[in-house]
This record gives C-alpha cells, structure tokens and sequence, in this order.
C-alpha cells in the first residue's frame, strides 16, 4: 500500500521507475562503453607487437579506468573489478611480458562479454 504522504507512491513503482532510469541511461551509453572497449581491443594489439608503447598502455590504462568508475553504477561490480585489473596491469612500471599482454586480452574479453550480457538483459527488460 503506497503512504499516502509519500510524493513517491509505492516502494515498487519508485524501484520500477529507478530501473527504468538506468535501464534508459545504459542504453545512451552504450556507444561510450562500445568506444572504451574498442580503445582496450587496440592498445591490447599494439601491445601485442610492441609491448613497450607507452602511449598504448596509458590509452588502455585510462579506457579502463573509466569503464570501472562506470560499470558498477549499472550493476556490473564484476566488471569493475576487471576493468581495474587491467588499469593495474597497464599502469604497471614493469615491462610488459607475453603473459602479460595474454591477459590483457583474456580480461578485455571477459569485460566484452559481461556487457554484452548486459546489454541482452537491458534488452529484454525494455522489450
């Protein structure tokens, strides 16, 4: 029963329109996360031939960085804590070794796949 005093209404309209909110602000980011993602995918194939290019590592490093402050808001603390795996990894003075550079692309790939993920969720919830 909503409280007649509340300006809010019900505890579940005001959680259904809070989902509804993210769900709408998750899909305008989308193109941002897509284009984060997509700076991870080449600073891992640069790193791949030249694991010593710095302007890789901090381009990466930073994508990351933002992915993590961001992913968690929308539900994904997995994917924060990946993302911040890899700004470790890539802001890191140690030379970069082909393990390394594998996991680097193992993590993007996981992140890849928990948005995506997400992305079908948010999907089917507005469907």
């Amino acid at each position: 029963m909503a409280d007649l005093h509340s300006p809010h209404g019900a505890p579940e309209e005001v959680t259904g329109k809070l989902h509804e909110l993210l769900a709408n602000l998750w899909s305008r980011s989308q193109k941002t996360i897509g284009e984060r993602l997509d700076v991870l995918h080449a600073s891992h194939r640069t790193l791949r031939v030249t694991p010593s290019d710095a302007s890789a590592r901090r381009a990466g490093a930073d994508a990351a960085h933002k992915l993590a402050g961001i992913l968690g808001t929308f539900g994904l603390p997995a994917g924060t804590d990946v993302a911040r795996r890899i700004e470790v990894l890539l802001e890191s003075s140690t030379p970069l070794r082909t393990f390394d550079v594998d996991t680097l692309h193992q993590l993007t790939g996981q992140l890849q796949h928990m948005i995506e993920e997400k992305s079908k969720d948010a999907g089917k919830r507005r469907a």
